[in-house]
């Protein structure tokens, strides 16, 4: 099953549709994954609020499996901070941050990030206890239109003439180092149908399985015919393709190719879009 995710003339609608597939973070808590409800595992040890957290992208960070991040507040003596270290089972301290007072990198025992930083945190000498990530960029896609997108990166460039307002976007590189997408993640656009045929949407069409093309039967028996990559419900037939380029606007927004070295780069660079048309350009 898959949550489906729908757009109105732009309006994205989530209905859920069964066991979710799309990778969602949780703080406190579980957390649903694309293999459905949360594992055990303790992936990234409940490092930002104690929840585990899932790793679907491929830029999501790096959580070294034996070392933490432990800065003590001011005035804790040496003899505080020992206990502190025995309490949450350390081994020994790597390195003391002259630079950040208090700060220090300890190991702990392979695999158990995630339990030594909840014990460092019941500890009211620590101001906070973090896991030691890998440093890594922003995921800035190699698409040649990627600047002019103000809406996904807003560093006040120049777009026909006009400045941007740096900061004015949705911090989609910021989100590209968690999530890139899923092609198996189904986006329905309901609009007036999708350029199936487009080189930066062509790799994100869905394509139905179960549908032999242009047989005229209704081979996966679900009442529509030849609903190969959608459907036209304004035309009453197969063929979703879009009149009017709104639709296909919207489709390239939100799961246009990226980091193809072709055109524009969508939220997710990875998708399965579903062209539902009901509108054309006419009307």
């Amino acid at each position: 099953m898959y949550r489906f995710c729908t757009t109105v003339l732009g309006v994205v609608v989530l209905v859920s549709t069964g066991q979710v597939t799309a990778w969602q973070p949780s703080v406190g808590g579980a957390t649903e994954t694309r293999d459905g409800p949360a594992s055990d595992r303790k992936t990234q040890a409940g490092v930002l609020g104690g929840g585990e957290l899932g790793r679907p992208g491929k830029h999501w960070p790096e959580v070294h499996p034996s070392r933490v991040l432990v800065r003590f507040r001011p005035g804790v003596t040496r003899a505080a901070r020992e206990d502190a270290h025995d309490q949450a089972r350390s081994l020994r301290t790597i390195r003391e941050f002259r630079a950040v007072g208090g700060l220090m990198l300890v190991e702990v025992p392979d695999g158990n990030v995630g339990e030594t930083i909840e014990a460092y945190r019941k500890n009211p000498g620590i101001l906070y206890a973090e896991p030691d990530y890998t440093v890594c960029a922003d995921a800035i896609p190699n698409d040649p239109d990627f600047g002019l997108l103000w809406g996904l990166r807003n560093i006040g460039q120049l777009i026909n003439g006009d400045p941007g307002t740096p900061g004015a976007d949705i911090r989609a590189t910021d989100a590209w180092n968690l999530w890139t997408g899923d092609p198996n993640f189904k986006i329905a656009v309901i609009d007036s149908g999708v350029d199936y045929n487009h080189p930066d949407l062509e790799a994100n069409i869905w394509t139905n399985p179960g549908e032999i093309p242009d047989n005229d039967v209704d081979d996966d028996g679900n009442g529509w015919i030849d609903d190969v990559h959608g459907y036209d419900f304004r035309n009453n037939d197969a063929d979703p393709l879009d009149d009017h380029r709104h639709g296909s606007h919207v489709a390239g927004t939100i799961g246009g190719v990226a980091d193809n070295g072709v055109g524009v780069a969508g939220v997710n660079w990875q998708s399965n879009i579903v062209a539902l048309k009901f509108i054309c350009a006419t009307g």
